[in-house]
């Protein structure tokens, strides 16, 4: 996925501007290109792939000194690492169960280092997307979750994943809003004296 165009970030933040106007509750829209550098898993198949090459060797009866199975391994490690820390191929071998983990991780962490635990009401709902991991994370403070089941921000995260493999990630963004809005709106409509807390901008993690 390629990165927003300046028109694309406006259009998320009219969604999120139009959502709010209905709502005295907060909708943040997040995007980070990665939620980690995943670097641990080819290191650990690059030293598990030059541990067991010698084995390969000796088992066609090759016969090697020690010297030149520790030249083999140090040769396969390197190029192991060189291959598997391609960004394309490094995440690829990194398992869906590892990406979630650390996608939701970074959500948590980003919902508390913006702020988004702060606002009175506590009825702040964060849609958080990753483009490394192609994930989508919505969280949302205790107050709105009163009364949202997770069921409810499941099937949203559903149809915003649908959308975003259909018709890309704007449209995916602007559907995740609207679907919040109207849940939001059930339980904290919205008033002419409501404070906008945080910035309507989309938040983007580089």
């Amino acid at each position: 996925m390629k990165m927003l165009s300046i028109e694309e970030r406006e259009m998320i933040r009219d969604a999120v501007t139009a959502a709010e106007a209905v709502t005295s509750g907060q909708i943040v829209a997040v995007l980070a290109l990665a939620s980690d550098t995943y670097r641990f898993i080819p290191t650990m198949l690059a030293a598990l792939v030059a541990l067991f090459s010698p084995g390969l060797v000796l088992a066609y009866g090759v016969t090697w000194s020690a010297a030149d199975l520790y030249l083999l391994q140090g040769t396969v490690f390197l190029l192991a690492m060189l291959i598997l820390h391609v960004p394309a191929i490094r995440l690829r071998i990194v398992p869906r169960t590892v990406k979630d983990r650390r996608t939701a991780r970074m959500a948590y962490l980003q919902f508390f280092k913006l702020g988004l635990h702060t606002a009175p009401e506590r009825a702040t709902v964060m849609i958080y997307v990753s483009l490394a991991e192609r994930s989508i994370h919505l969280l949302a403070d205790h107050g709105i979750n009163r009364y949202a089941t997770p069921q409810t921000w499941d099937e949203v995260t559903a149809a915003m994943t649908k959308c975003i493999r259909q018709d890309g990630i704007v449209q995916s963004y602007l559907e995740g809003i609207q679907r919040v809005a109207v849940i939001m709106k059930q339980h904290f409509p919205g008033h002419a004296e409501d404070a906008n807390r945080f910035r309507n901008d989309l938040v983007i993690i580089e």
